[in-house]
């Protein structure tokens, strides 16, 4: 999965959405249905979410037992706050997500913690036509696997030729082993 904010939103608003004990989407705020409106991102409209699984939405099953981690840490009363690198085509984002228990519910929030211009590059775009071919992004930091090495994505775009495409890879969100070791001992 990529993270639900991986399009524009304004720079101080918190994304917020609830899941219950079987982990079914039961609340988004507004902030996510402006996220979903103005990035055309029909799937992720509160109708089309609500009653859904989070694990729907999560491909990956390295990102997925993360993900199981941190919520069982959450119902366990231990709130969990990580980082994560969430681009969209014209920014470099870093977002604070806080994981916690709320009630009956798991709350997660996500607020941009570092913004910086990034030059337009449709790799992040998901209204651009893709090819065939995939690339291992990670969910957390956003670093290309090439060859059995992670590296930074603007590096990645250079070696594998992406801005001189035209049409580009499909993006395949994973989980690194660096950002596996540190999410993994995050809250612990």
């Amino acid at each position: 999965m990529n993270h639900p904010l991986a399009a524009t939103s304004p720079r101080d608003e918190s994304i917020v959405y609830r899941i219950d004990a079987n982990a079914r989407i039961v609340e988004v705020n507004d902030a996510w249905t402006r996220f979903a409106n103005n990035n055309g991102a029909p799937e992720l409209a509160p109708d089309a979410v609500f009653g859904r699984t989070l694990w729907d939405f999560i491909a990956d099953p390295t990102t997925r037992a993360l993900y199981e981690a941190l919520v069982a840490r959450a119902r366990q009363g231990n709130p969990q706050t990580v980082l994560y690198r969430c681009d969209v085509p014209a920014a470099k984002r870093v977002m604070r997500m806080t994981i916690a228990l709320d009630g009956p519910h798991v709350t997660f929030e996500s607020v941009v913690a570092e913004e910086s211009e990034l030059s337009v590059f449709a790799l992040w775009d998901r209204r651009v036509s893709r090819s065939g071919e995939a690339i291992d992004a990670c969910s957390w930091c956003k670093r290309i696997e090439i060859g059995g090495h992670w590296i930074e994505v603007d590096a990645a775009v250079d070696a594998l030729g992406l801005l001189v495409q035209q049409r580009v890879p499909r993006v395949v969100h994973v989980t690194c082993p660096a950002c596996y070791a540190a999410v993994s001992a995050a809250g612990r």
